[in-house]
């Protein structure tokens, strides 16, 4: 881990006047009923707690180049959907979206055509909006993109 993880796993430990204390600085509001402070105080140190937390200032470089900014949050998306998708599909290997012969044993598999693949992997963004576009089910593009790397 990084120091500034490190810092932030810590924090996942601290008291709660050391949480109180870093709201405040931060200019977060605490609610004035206690129960309701302490719940906010609990979902902020966790959330500032996780040093794997990252935060959409990471993805923003300038504003001067909105495009820029645009391709880095798309790419952002695709990431958080690939590492979501590895959780629910099962990958026995992982293949090359160069090769004719993968793509065409993933075709035959998912029961679509190689060009349908070469689609799904070339269209980046929501995913959701990939299955409604192309009317692919959601199972087939997280098949797709994981098995062959999310490129």
């Amino acid at each position: 881990m990084t120091p500034f993880q490190q810092q932030r796993a810590q924090f996942a430990d601290a008291p709660m006047d050391e949480v109180r204390s870093v709201m405040e600085q931060m200019g977060r509001r605490i609610p004035d009923d206690p129960r309701e402070g302490e719940r906010r105080m609990r979902q902020f140190q966790s959330a500032m707690g996780d040093p794997y937390q990252q935060f959409i200032t990471q993805y923003i470089k300038s504003a001067d180049d909105p495009y820029g900014a645009q391709d880095r949050l798309v790419k952002a998306i695709e990431q958080l959907q690939l590492e979501d998708a590895k959780k629910d599909v099962m990958v026995k290997k992982s293949l090359d979206p160069h090769s004719m012969e993968d793509v065409s044993i993933m075709a035959k598999e998912m029961k679509i055509a190689p060009i349908d693949v070469h689609t799904i992997l070339s269209t980046k963004g929501d995913w959701e909006r990939i299955t409604k576009t192309y009317g692919y089910s959601d199972e087939t593009v997280k098949k797709v993109k994981v098995t062959f790397g999310g490129i």
